[in-house]
């Protein structure tokens, strides 16, 4: 047999599913032959099976999908805690910083800021009788007193507002440095006046 008839012979022995051991370990043009032929077939079977496989993938991959909607929670909606009111020319400041409002589930009250009251303000310290004005670390009453600020010393506003604790907090920059007081009391004795 010359090489091509032993390479068509390892062909046919491949596609019959016979294999002649002799032939393949001394004849490379039979194992040539042979070798790409199964190669073939193989190829030929995952072809066939490939689209099983890839339907079987995208249902299980839909399946965990499905499974993950169901568990997770629902979003929940953020709540607003504080309104700001824009200025407005002939608008006079609140008699009272407390707004009750109407809610489905729970009542709340939203915090109210004086109009005119904005980053960058110059704003007075007022309604101390005489005392200086706590400005503390952090928007809260719990947080340690920072500075005071003197009473009818002016001051800039350099950040809020922020409802806590039932006061509306600004964060105040004077002589004495830069901390958050409260605009007003709880019973509506304005604090920081706006400078004209």
């Amino acid at each position: 047999m010359d090489m091509n008839e032993m390479r068509a012979q390892g062909t046919r022995d491949a596609q019959a599913d016979v294999f002649n051991a002799f032939y393949y370990e001394h004849y490379f043009p039979y194992r040539q032959g042979y070798d790409s032929a199964r190669r073939a077939l193989q190829r030929g079977r995952v072809g066939r099976r490939a689209p099983l496989a890839i339907a079987a993938l995208v249902a299980v991959l839909i399946a965990i999908g499905a499974v993950w909607a169901l568990r997770r929670p629902a979003p929940v909606a953020p709540t607003i805690a504080l309104a700001t009111l824009a200025p407005r020319p002939t608008f006079a400041p609140l008699a009272t910083a407390v707004v009750p409002t109407v809610a489905a589930a729970t009542p709340t009250t939203v915090l109210v800021a004086t109009p005119g009251l904005q980053i960058g303000a110059r704003v007075r310290i007022a309604n101390t009788e005489g005392r200086a004005l706590r400005g503390r670390a952090e928007p809260a009453l719990a947080a340690p007193v920072r500075v005071s600020f003197a009473a009818d010393e002016v001051v800039e506003i350099r950040g809020g507002p922020v409802a806590a604790d039932g006061y509306v907090w600004w964060q105040i920059s004077g002589r004495g440095g830069s901390a958050w007081s409260a605009e007003r009391s709880l019973e509506g004795i304005v604090w920081l006046l706006l400078e004209p």
